[in-house]
């Protein structure tokens, strides 16, 4: 198989999730599928095209580090998916931000399914995060607000499933997973760390992996792509984990157990 992976930069020698785009990469590698890393150069001293342990990477320009820089690049992300003569097979988005809207027109244009990896609260709510936005007056910056969460929301809606890690996953600590219950209600498939508490949020409702091991990660991708009636299953566990949450479910949940708490404290009196 050709999978894109496309990552907001690509520098592995700083870390996070940019190692592990290099182990996903290497893991696919090994397995005799074809990987190339779509991001953003920014940084000019870094090459425009190289070869990684049999991984190829693309970085395109506009260079810099600025936010339009970072915008622009969804144009590059999505000219180089839709001209590519063999296209991809499969198109995997990391830290699921503005670079996924390149990413999905590409797939659209070439009926390519789409994946994201989150890893934060909030990504799939179609929340805005650049402060930058601020600098703008106050009318402007509202259009770009809705502009920019209504284009989240149609890239979000292209997903054909998600994959929900979480930053802390290494240490084994995710408090609660967000991103998971999130990806849950768009409902999308969801392939989960196994690690935290990405099982008791997710239920049955996941594919579980572990998080220490790449490969099982890569293969679990690729059974859920290759398996259309497994991907349809898993959408309706998300809706039906999904609604096991609610505000109003934790509210009265909340008030028996501060009830439960003053009851006793009174009778001990």
């Amino acid at each position: 198989m050709r999978i894109a992976i496309v990552s907001n930069y690509f520098t592995p020698s700083i870390g996070g999730i940019e190692i592990q785009n290099q182990l996903l990469s290497d893991a696919l590698v090994r397995r005799d599928h074809a990987a190339t890393v779509l991001t953003r150069r920014d940084d000019l001293a870094l090459p425009g095209r190289e070869i990684k342990n049999g991984g190829q990477i693309e970085r395109f320009r506009p260079s810099g580090r600025g936010v339009f820089a970072k915008w622009a690049t969804n144009v590059s992300v999505c000219l180089h998916i839709a001209l590519r003569k063999a296209p991809y097979d499969a198109i995997l988005v990391t830290q699921f931000s503005t670079h996924i809207l390149g990413a999905s027109f590409g797939s659209v244009l070439r009926s390519i399914p789409l994946v994201i990896r989150t890893d934060q609260h909030d990504e799939c709510s179609g929340a805005i995060f650049d402060d930058r936005l601020r600098l703008f007056p106050f009318g402007i910056r509202q259009i770009l607000e809705w502009t920019l969460r209504g284009a989240r929301a149609w890239a979000l809606r292209r997903v054909d499933f998600a994959i929900a890690l979480s930053k802390a996953l290494v240490r084994e600590g995710e408090a609660f997973g967000g991103g998971l219950t999130q990806a849950t209600a768009c409902g999308c498939p969801v392939i989960a760390s196994q690690t935290g508490a990405c099982p008791d949020v997710g239920g049955t409702a996941p594919l579980f992996a572990d998080p220490h091991n790449p490969a099982d990660f890569a293969e679990k991708i690729l059974y859920v792509l290759n398996n259309e009636d497994f991907r349809h299953k898993l959408k309706k566990k998300s809706l039906e984990r999904a609604a096991f949450f609610s505000w109003g479910r934790t509210a009265r949940l909340t008030l028996e157990g501060l009830t439960r708490a003053t009851t006793g404290s009174r009778r001990k009196r």
